[in-house]
């Protein structure tokens, strides 16, 4: 609904006599020691003044009205956007696409998801949770359903309700929560269509988000799995003994850089670096600042640096080292990272230290693919050679782990910034940053999806 027409007509005839009053009382005041002109004055514009006196009085109270009137008309507004959440929609022959919250480019797997099936026609997505104020943008139908506090019953019927006359062709599911594995299962059963799982954060073995049983379950009635890594991918075999697939976080094609991009003499020399993206423990964000501070290092930070568990501001962390610069579109990113040296990556020391030890080592920034195909960047790695970003680093050969201390971390930028260490990196580079390209990956995974197995082995050779 949008604001009733009228309001603004009667607010712009209320001034103008508001303003024919105001010249008025202005001649008054310039009459003020010629009664003749005052005579006159009243005269002819006595009625005016007295009708300009009563309709702003009248004004006012119209005025007032309608402010009452905006105020039901916005309740009214908020009952139906209200009452709409709760239609159900009817969409046919939907590819049913379920995730944990929204889809938006505010986090790495919104901007993954919208990056790859964005262009397709036929999703009606289905989310869990809104933590980013309901921003979603993908899907052509998409809808909240959460199963906190059902059972399994009320949870199929909650699906039924939402779905109606709908009818779903295959549904694909990237789990982050229980909610998101209820129901993508109850859609499959009651559809009896293929399913598809793609994990990219572990909730289930060293993070136990998920119950065991309602993950196999899951897994188990899946024609295909797939993880975005080597190590993901390993440990959910070997717990539930079913074949995964790899399926990377994929990059752009109009935005991989087949030319190397060689830092000039002063860049190198400054050994200033940028890091992308978010930083997920706190102990993460002390160990990262107190080495930036003791080696006088400036690192730009282009992402999300306000967190519920940080309470340091702006300005403290810049004191530290750390640039706050915001977000970039992808596009701006990828100008943006060839202008550095080198890269940070932090993540954990799989130690006491270490708070996050299942993101350490099951979690594979996809900023780490992006930026190496993208702008060719050399890479350090803060942390354990455990872990599953130091694994992807070492195995492509486009940078070098760091510890957590002072000499470690010089010893790493001495090396990332020597003129031939650039290129001989950046080459390496080069030489796969082609084969992780978005193109037709979508298709690629529907395809897949129907036969049951990777439709081709381009990321089972990437990775071997």
């Amino acid at each position: 609904m949008s604001k009733l027409p009228f309001i603004n007509r009667i607010k712009r005839v209320k001034n103008l006599f508001l303003e024919k009053i105001d010249l008025l009382f202005e001649k008054f005041d310039s009459y003020s020691n010629d009664s003749h002109s005052i005579n006159n004055l009243l005269e002819n514009d006595a009625f005016l003044l007295q009708f300009g006196i009563d309709i702003t009085h009248s004004l006012d109270k119209i005025t007032d009205s309608i402010k009452n009137i905006e105020a039901q008309q916005i309740s009214l507004q908020n009952k139906f956007d209200s009452r709409y959440d709760e239609m159900p929609i009817s969409f046919q022959n939907a590819t049913a696409f379920i995730t944990h919250n929204e889809v938006t480019r505010k986090h790495g797997t919104g901007a993954l998801v919208k990056r790859i099936f964005a262009n397709n026609p036929d999703i009606f997505s289905i989310r869990s949770y809104n933590h980013y104020d309901g921003d979603h943008q993908f899907g052509l139908v998409n809808t909240l359903l959460s199963h906190k506090g059902l059972t399994r019953t009320q949870s199929f019927a909650a699906i039924l309700s939402k779905l109606k006359d709908s009818t779903i062709k295959r549904v694909f599911c990237i789990p982050y929560n229980s909610s998101e594995l209820i129901t993508s299962i109850a859609i499959k059963e009651l559809f009896n269509v293929p399913l598809g799982t793609w994990i990219m954060d572990d909730q289930n073995i060293y993070d136990k988000k998920i119950p065991d049983e309602l993950m196999q379950e899951l897994l188990s009635k899946c024609s295909i799995r797939f993880a975005t890594h080597p190590e993901l991918r390993d440990a959910y075999e070997k717990k539930y003994g079913m074949k995964f697939w790899i399926l990377p976080a994929v990059v752009p094609n109009e935005l991989i850089e087949s030319e190397i991009q060689i830092c000039d003499s002063n860049l190198l020399n400054s050994k200033n670096g940028i890091l992308i993206g978010s930083i997920w423990s706190r102990k993460w964000l002390d160990l990262l600042c107190n080495i930036f501070s003791e080696t006088d290092t400036s690192i730009d930070w282009y992402g999300h640096h306000t967190y519920d568990w940080l309470s340091t501001t702006k300005e403290e962390i810049q004191n530290r080292g750390l640039i706050p610069k915001g977000l970039l579109p992808e596009k701006d990113l990828s100008k943006q990272l060839k202008q550095y040296p080198f890269l940070v990556i932090p993540t954990g020391t799989l130690d006491e230290r270490d708070d996050r030890q299942e993101l350490s080592l099951l979690s594979l920034p996809g900023r780490i693919i992006f930026a190496m195909a993208t702008s060719n960047i050399p890479i350090i790695v803060l942390g354990s050679e455990k872990t599953s970003a130091a694994s992807f680093v070492n195995r492509f050969g486009i940078g070098i782990v760091s510890e957590y201390n002072t000499d470690s971390f010089k010893a790493a930028i001495d090396y990332v910034t020597q003129p031939e260490v650039q290129l001989k990196l950046r080459q390496n580079a080069i030489k796969v940053a082609q084969k992780f390209s978005d193109k037709n990956i979508d298709q690629w995974v529907w395809n897949s999806l129907e036969s049951g197995h990777a439709f081709d082995s381009r990321f089972e050779e990437l990775f071997k």
